[in-house]
This record gives C-alpha cells, structure tokens and sequence, in this order.
C-alpha cells in the first residue's frame, strides 16, 4: 500500500467517531464543525505532538454564536417505504 493510499484511508477513519461526537455536542447545545483539510506540520507543532504521533483531522466545538431557524421536515410516510 502506498503513501497516498495509507493517507486516504487515514483520513476516513476518523469520520464515524467524529459524527458521534458531534451528535454529542449538538445535545449539549454546542456548534461543532469537522476540519480536515490543515496544515498538518504547523498543528503538530502547536499540539506538540512527538514524532510517531499525527493529526488527521480535527473536531473544533464551541458556543454558536446564533440559533438557526428549524427547517420544515417531510413527513416520515413520504420518505420511508417498505418492500
């Protein structure tokens, strides 16, 4: 496997744990956004991290600064059919 592959995959694996974190937040009340795409030399560097060690993706969460509108859902009967 190479390089880019390893990395590739890498950068999917943080997804699932990432989406039950912000589920998380978002029952708490706070905003959260995924960030993936940074500079990976400089957030090691800030983090500290020790060689061996690698940011792949990054989950900021904090207090929203407004409160969305809630937009009009369908009606569960107009999107789920059974077979």
């Amino acid at each position: 496997m190479g390089k880019e592959e390893k990395n590739f995959i890498a950068s999917k694996m943080p997804q699932s744990p990432a989406r039950t974190r912000k589920l998380a937040a978002h029952s708490l009340g706070l905003s959260s956004i995924w960030v993936g795409s940074f500079i990976e030399e400089e957030v090691a560097r800030i983090l500290n991290l020790s060689s061996g060690l690698r940011a792949i993706a990054m989950l900021v969460v904090g207090i929203p600064a407004e409160k969305p509108q809630i937009t009009p859902r369908r009606p569960l009967s107009e999107i789920i059919h059974t077979l």
